[in-house]
């Protein structure tokens, strides 16, 4: 009787794990999916894969410039910040258009990688405060 009962347990915890288990799909998963049932040729598929990752990066880049801006402790600090937006955010919009005339989706948030990447900057500024 033991062993079905620990059975039983072991069956629905494993059932419960993988049945409520985070399913969050990351903007850059959902872009390359979108990508791939779309296109089958294989430099259309670089072109999409180069997208992506750029548009990933362009993201990251103007968050990058938004953090130096506002917590930078010198005005040239603050001025890098802002270039960064500008430029990045510029590329960026060209990006988007151009992917747009190519039927390819982009991220519109950044990757779970890089996000953590920023959250980590994030908290190392925290630490000196």
């Amino acid at each position: 009787m033991k062993k079905n009962t620990w059975n039983i347990l072991l069956i629905g915890i494993l059932f419960i794990s993988f049945s409520c288990g985070p399913k969050k799909d990351d903007s850059k998963d959902v872009a390359e999916n979108q990508n791939e049932e779309k296109f089958d040729d294989t430099n259309l598929e670089k072109d999409t894969e180069f997208a992506v990752n750029a548009a990933d990066g362009g993201l990251y880049e103007v968050q990058l410039g938004q953090l130096a801006q506002t917590n930078g402790s010198s005005e040239q600090v603050k001025k890098f910040g802002q270039s960064m937006i500008d430029d990045h955010g510029k590329a960026n919009e060209e990006l988007k258009t151009k992917a747009q005339q190519k039927n390819i989706s982009i991220p519109s948030a950044l990757s779970e990688k890089k996000q953590k990447k920023y959250d980590d900057l994030l908290i190392v500024q925290m630490e000196r405060y």
